[in-house]
């Protein structure tokens, strides 16, 4: 559909590593496997290089101007601003050959659309998650930056309803708007995995912080440790949010049955061990949950909150268990009844992969993303 010299640059500010990068890492292999010239630049050495393990051309940019963050990071940003600025000008004039720009970082959408738009270089941009907790910073002054720009970008990617919805509340083009769901290679092809609750072991992978829901997890697993007292929990992931999480283990005394693992070299295998996948987010940035098919990928049973975009993922009852939004309690429950019910497991287990298969592989992501694009260009 592309012709081999189509060139893509996308250029992201990241300050860490999570789902979405390693959803693009994917995504970008992806469409140069289909004949797309593809450059990256990105802040993020980790980033980096997954990309160019993965074939991706790619070079890192060394300004951060982090205006979503808190006062000391605008402050930061603001004395910054003309060496990023300059930066941009540099990346975006060189590569004014592209035939596309593609953005999922905020400030990139803001300065890099403009600088594309005057060297006659089209943009589309990926919104993974709602906007509204970063509209609502300073005085609402990325709300205006965002808004005196969105008129730039040639289509708006989005990865679930729960954005898609947002934005079209938030006064976003509808025309503008194209929902592509993420996707994953199949995990499962290269690990051994096993549907056995022998073991009741419970598994979380996410970033630690505010929203994500560790801390309601670690207390919910207080309740199914009374139920079922050889039950282990563990939580792959880092962030600040650790001190949070350390403090309930103590508490209540849940040390010698919690492992917090931190960042792992492959996380996947530690799904792979679970009797069943919690990914109990009720963050109001979330914008897909690239975890929970993941999870699904390898036939595991998932139980999650009844809060989006993980309940447009789950089906509720088929491929996991949903409980009520928050509800600490109603968590436990489906824990436990997933533990104590073998033939369940087993059965939202299959119906999770046959639907992964079906809805969430990479390849179909890499299609539709395609599809969107040859248009365009």
């Amino acid at each position: 559909m592309t012709n081999k010299n189509t060139k893509l640059v996308y250029i992201n500010q990241t300050l860490g590593m999570g789902g979405a990068e390693v959803f693009m890492s994917d995504l970008l292999s992806g469409l140069q496997s289909e004949g797309f010239e593809v450059f990256a630049y990105t802040t993020s050495q980790d980033f980096l290089d997954l990309l160019r393990e993965k074939g991706v051309v790619g070079e890192r940019l060394l300004v951060v101007l982090d205006i979503i963050g808190d006062w000391k990071g605008l402050a930061k940003a603001a004395v910054l601003s003309p060496f990023g600025l300059w930066q941009y000008f540099q990346v975006v004039r060189k590569n004014r050959d592209a035939d596309v720009f593609l953005f999922s970082g905020f400030v990139e959408k803001l300065v890099c659309s403009w600088l594309g738009y005057f060297f006659g270089v089209r943009s589309v941009w990926i919104e993974f998650g709602p906007l509204e907790p970063i509209f609502s910073k300073f005085l609402s002054l990325p709300k205006l930056l965002y808004f005196a720009s969105k008129h730039l970008p040639e289509k708006i990617i989005v990865p679930s309803e729960n954005t898609l919805d947002h934005l079209r509340t938030v006064g976003i083009s509808p025309e503008k708007l194209v929902l592509i769901p993420c996707g994953r290679p199949d995990v499962a092809q290269n690990l051994k995995t096993s549907q056995s609750v022998a073991g009741q072991k419970i598994v979380c992978v996410s970033r630690l912080e505010p929203g994500k829901g560790q801390d309601l997890l670690v207390k919910a697993f207080k309740i199914v440790r009374q139920k079922l007292p050889d039950s282990k929990l563990t939580i792959v992931g880092e962030g600040d949010f650790i001190e949070k999480i350390e403090g309930l283990v103590d508490y209540y005394h849940l040390e010698e049955s919690v492992e917090l693992a931190g960042r792992v070299p492959d996380s996947l295998k530690v799904m792979a061990e679970a009797a069943v996948c919690v990914f109990p987010s009720v963050w109001k940035h979330e914008g897909f949950g690239l975890v929970t098919i993941e999870a699904m990928a390898l036939g595991k049973p998932v139980v999650a909150f009844d809060h989006g975009p993980g309940n447009e993922i789950v089906v509720d009852g088929k491929t996991g268990l949903l409980a009520k939004s928050g509800d600490v309690h109603d968590l436990a429950k489906k824990i436990i009844r997933v533990l104590e019910d073998r033939d369940l497991a087993e059965s939202l287990g299959r119906a999770g992969r046959k639907r992964f298969l079906e809805k969430y592989q990479i390849e179909k992501c890499v299609r539709e993303y395609e599809t969107l694009l040859h248009p365009i260009l």
